[in-house]
């Protein structure tokens, strides 16, 4: 009996190593994959429902969990829904949090071929759209996705009743010699370096080869296809328009968008407010999620930003 007890346990062991070896390769071979599986499967984890809508961008996937006011947390470019994995979850108990990928993006249509951004924003006004039937809804953006709340602020004011953009937004910004679409693993080591806190754990050489194969044909390839467009939908001299109460989340370690970006939107915004993050670079939510949360906590608890005065 024992003998076979043995067999079967080492059977096991072995079946065990196998699948291990599998998962490693997975991760080695394809990390940024392997990293955006792992962030819906936390958002599985946690309570939320994957969900599939017709948008005007096409199918639109996104996870939704919670009840009260709609919370919209939007991702950046080249990401997904999962990179809110860490923060979404713990707004559950007072909002009815949606998780979308970006149109383009994750699991949402067009999966390929070019991508202009009005696509992107048709896709996300769908969800605000459904979102808003109630009462108006709260977009958080990070990155591209705080240039969407911006976006949809200028289009469609009723359906918000709040945006908080986090190291991100719709007007131009100089990369200097970054680039988004890094030709070798030096470049993209460069762009690593300028997007995250010095203190943060280096990125393995590895995961800058992935980055570096997706610039290739990832989502960011795709929008630069269509750049005319993409220059159309930015808000320089507009940001007037948005009369939205607007709060400004800003790691200040980011140095593809500096806090001087920051303050340049928050001076041009009417009604607007800056909160800083200490050692936090470009995408917060992944790279300090709890300084993060506790700043959405305050602006969101907060009274909303009102507009300024003019000077006489």
């Amino acid at each position: 009996m024992w003998k076979r007890v043995a067999i079967v346990v080492g059977i096991l062991i072995l079946i065990a190593a196998g699948l291990v070896g599998v998962l490693a390769w997975q991760v080695w071979q394809h990390p940024l994959a392997m990293y955006e599986k792992g962030g819906k499967r936390a958002l599985e984890s946690a309570g939320f429902v994957r969900s599939v809508m017709e948008a005007d961008s096409g199918q639109l996937s996104y996870w939704k969990m919670g009840s009260g006011p709609a919370l919209i947390f939007l991702h950046g470019a080249g990401d997904s829904a999962g990179s809110w994995s860490r923060v979404a979850p713990r707004f559950t108990d007072e909002y009815t949090v949606y998780v979308p990928d970006l149109p383009g993006h994750g699991a949402s249509e067009p999966a390929e071929g070019p991508l202009p951004l009005s696509v992107v924003h048709k896709g996300i006004s769908s969800l605000v759209e459904v979102a808003s039937a109630g009462a108006p809804v709260t977009l958080v953006g990070n990155s591209l996705g705080a240039w969407l709340a911006m976006l949809e602020a200028v289009d469609d004011p009723g359906a918000l009743r709040h945006i908080v953009l986090v190291n991100g937004g719709g007007i131009f910004n100089d990369p200097g010699d970054l680039t988004l679409l890094p030709a070798d693993r030096a470049q993209a080591r460069r762009l690593i370096t300028a997007l995250r806190d010095p203190s943060s754990p280096a990125i393995p050489d590895f995961v800058l080869d992935d980055i570096v194969k997706r610039a290739h044909d990832g989502p960011i390839r795709r929008m630069t296809l269509e750049l005319e467009d993409m220059q159309a939908q930015l808000l320089d001299g507009r940001l007037a328009e948005i009369t939205t109460p607007v709060d400004l989340v800003w790691g200040l370690s980011d140095h593809l968008m500096s806090y001087d970006y920051a303050v340049r939107l928050a001076e041009g915004l009417p009604a607007s407010r800056l909160s800083e993050l200490e050692a936090c670079g470009h995408v917060p939510q992944n790279e300090c999620p709890e300084p993060l949360v506790k700043t959405l906590r305050g602006v969101l608890a907060a009274e909303l930003p009102v507009a300024r005065t003019a000077a006489p």
